[in-house]
């Protein structure tokens, strides 16, 4: 049984869904089974900051589909059809970095700020 991927979470934030597996796309394979754990709801994490709830979502874009790849979201409240940022990665070990960044990224009120000042801007 494959084990969930270690993350580092910052104080703040509340992990909503985590089904985040330590398994590489280099090791699947159609007969071993280990793309139905490839969906598009793999994790999701919330943080509510003073003004905004800023949110880092990951999923696997198509569905279960080899061929595929993940995507880290940055969700301004429950705007997902237009996230503030998006970073698609087939690399485990890139998505982990990215994740992390990311949730020390809106650790400041600062950034969530900014980023969705700008966000804003150019909606």
């Amino acid at each position: 049984m494959e084990k969930l991927q270690a993350l580092r979470i910052p104080a703040g934030w509340e992990v909503v869904i985590n089904k985040f597996l330590e398994v590489d796309v280099d090791d699947c394979s159609i007969d071993n089974g280990n793309w139905i754990d490839f969906t598009e709801d793999i994790i999701y994490l919330r943080r509510r900051g003073r003004k905004y709830i800023i949110g880092v979502d990951l999923g696997w874009y198509p569905d279960a589909d080899p061929q595929g790849a993940f995507h880290v979201k940055v969700i301004l409240g429950e705007k997902w059809e237009k996230p503030v940022k998006e970073y698609i990665s087939r690399v485990r070990k890139e998505v982990v970095k990215i994740i992390e960044d990311l949730l020390l990224r809106y650790c400041s009120e600062y950034n969530i700020d900014l980023d969705v000042k700008t966000y804003l801007e150019n909606e």
